[in-house]
């Protein structure tokens, strides 16, 4: 399965968005916090926002099983951030 990284700022954190009126149970998905030191490209991206490492999490999202990706990839979701 793969995994998708998401970058919530200023406390926020990932939700599925599947854009339509989806019944996706929220345990179906994990998102757990990066701890090891972001990467330069990481840095930069930020740098280009306008933004620093201090206002920003990093977090790794996997699915519990492949029905669950695929879903996702049907529905064309996204991660977003509240």
């Amino acid at each position: 399965m793969e995994h998708f990284p998401a970058i919530c700022c200023f406390g926020g954190e990932p939700f599925l968005d599947f854009h339509t009126n989806s019944s996706i149970d929220p345990t179906d998905w994990s998102a757990d916090l990066v701890k090891d030191p972001p990467s330069q490209d990481f840095l930069s991206a930020l740098s280009k926002l306008g933004m620093s490492i201090s206002q920003c999490q990093l977090f790794n999202i996997t699915f519990n099983d492949v029905a669950d990706q695929t879903m996702f990839d049907t529905y064309k979701a996204s991660f977003q951030c509240r």
